[in-house]
């Protein structure tokens, strides 16, 4: 299901992975995902190669696609199919499909360094973000944020705005960033009921 979300890891006050992820956004897709790897052996992985994680520049990227096929995204909208899909084989980081699997991506990395794409900003338009997800270690902290907001957020939220982000010219915004909807202690991670418990969405418990 098409549910767009943001997952991002923080470290020395640091966004250091902050992937824009397409599909199954909801807490009983991808907030699942993210409470298990937590639960899994693979946290001490992440937590030591986030230093090595880098956000690459528009022009970098755009250059990655310009000088392994030619193509100028600019200008090529519509890019091909197969040609995607086998620049998301060498660069699978990139995707949109990725998701969670990010986490997996990074700690298993075995790479001085691990290029990945800043989209943290995404979070702060809450009518396109609909759900994200935030381990932050220098709180030891994995967060839940819930969008479609139309309130302020207090100062203390990490996505704390003034206002609405800004649209194009003429188009009106009354969302906020996401909400901080649950957090919990890295040290002591809910089970998975009681994860979905706190965070799914009211509808989806009635539908299920």
């Amino acid at each position: 299901m098409g549910t767009r979300h943001m997952i991002g890891v923080v470290k020395d006050g640091i966004p250091r992975i902050a992937q824009y992820g397409q599909w199954d956004g909801y807490p009983s897709g991808q907030g699942v995902s993210v409470l298990k790897f937590l639960q899994s052996n693979k946290l001490e992985s992440l937590k030591k190669n986030v230093g090595k994680c880098f956000f690459l520049t528009e022009p970098e990227y755009k250059a990655l696609w310009f000088n392994g096929f030619g193509i100028d995204i600019d200008v090529e909208h519509f890019v091909k199919s197969e040609t995607s899909e086998k620049f998301y084989k060498a660069y699978p980081q990139f995707s949109r499909n990725m998701g969670s699997d990010i986490l997996h991506f990074v700690a298993d990395s075995t790479k001085e360094e691990i290029a990945l794409l800043d989209n943290y900003n995404f979070a702060y338009d809450s009518l396109f973000c609909e759900w994200a997800y935030v381990i932050d270690f220098d709180k030891n902290t994995f967060e839940v944020y819930e969008g479609f907001n139309k309130t302020p957020l207090s100062e203390d939220e990490r996505f704390c705005q003034d206002k609405p982000k800004e649209r194009a010219e003429g188009v009106e915004n009354e969302y906020y960033p996401v909400k901080l909807k649950a957090e919990f202690k890295l040290s002591k991670l809910p089970t998975e009921d009681e994860f979905l418990k706190i965070c799914e969405p009211e509808e989806e418990e009635e539908a299920s």
